[in-house]
């Protein structure tokens, strides 16, 4: 028994000495927390659909269309919501902007992704890449870097870390960033452009290309264009990795991405293994 608590004080003491944060810190006797580790697996986003008819449609072999909900309550785990945007149509009007020379008509952006502004979960997996085990996660609070080298999947080591780094998290609050633009590892998730612009009508029926339908100004679209944008960004991800996330409830949480794979059974979906503390 003696020699187990050794080498997990051992292993812990390694770990901390090799931690990749970017300034000194003093470890601490009192907890930040009631340490109360959760876990969540996260499928890629997928909103494919095979149309059958008109009013019929089944789920391509990749449909996934769930998120990330942190909890509220600290007892729970958090929850996998799913977008029942999707459920009909393989995507939804994700931006709109009324055309100033046409009050009728709006311009809008389609896509079959939701932009964080319209996310209804706090983590999607936009993209995951199995070959060097990253992935392209938006979040819809706000995110700081932590970590990028903690290397165990580990709940105690996980709890120690917080405890031991906790002033150093604590300082990281105003580093925050929505949807975690100000990070290295952040970017458009994807850049839509003019021939992304989609015309509706006051009933928001898709009236593209319609005869007697005016074609939008200049200053409309690039005004779209630049929100839409500015709105859309991921994070890309890799096993170790952690981070400071606050939610729009401006609840706390400290995240570690513990695995990025492939399902074990066909299509073998993507899916993001995180581990996951509040400290508030």
């Amino acid at each position: 028994m003696m020699k187990k608590i050794f080498f997990s004080i051992l292993i812990l003491i390694i770990y901390l000495l090799n931690s990749c944060c970017d300034c000194d810190v003093n470890p601490v006797n009192n907890p930040i927390a009631n340490c109360l580790v959760r876990e969540a697996n996260i499928t890629e986003f997928n909103a494919d659909l095979i149309k059958i008819n008109d009013t019929l449609y089944k789920p391509s072999s990749y449909y996934s269309v769930h998120s990330f909900l942190f909890p509220q309550d600290k007892n729970l785990s958090g929850t996998l919501v799913n977008d029942e945007r999707f459920a009909r149509t393989g995507e939804i009007v994700v931006a709109t902007q009324t055309m100033s020379n046409n009050s009728s008509y709006k311009i809008a952006i389609l896509d079959n992704n939701p932009i964080n502004s319209l996310m209804i979960g706090d983590i999607l997996v936009d993209t995951a890449f199995s070959i060097n085990s990253t992935a392209n996660l938006k979040f819809s609070g706000q995110l700081a870097r932590l970590d990028s080298n903690f290397i165990y999947d580990d709940a105690q080591l996980f709890c120690d870390y917080i405890n031991f780094n906790q002033n150093y998290i604590l300082n990281q609050i105003s580093n925050l960033s929505l949807y975690g633009e100000n990070l290295l590892n952040s970017s458009v998730a994807k850049t839509f452009t003019s021939n992304d612009i989609r015309i509706l009508n006051e009933l928001n029926e898709n009236v593209t290309g319609k005869t007697g339908v005016p074609q939008p100004i200049n200053t409309d679209i690039n005004k779209l264009l630049n929100s839409v944008n500015s709105n859309n960004i991921s994070v890309n991800v890799k096993a170790g990795d952690v981070y400071l996330y606050r939610t729009i409830y401006k609840n706390l949480f400290v995240v570690l991405i513990t695995n990025i794979s492939n399902g074990s059974l066909p299509p073998n979906k993507g899916k993001v293994s995180i581990m996951f503390n509040r400290i508030n």
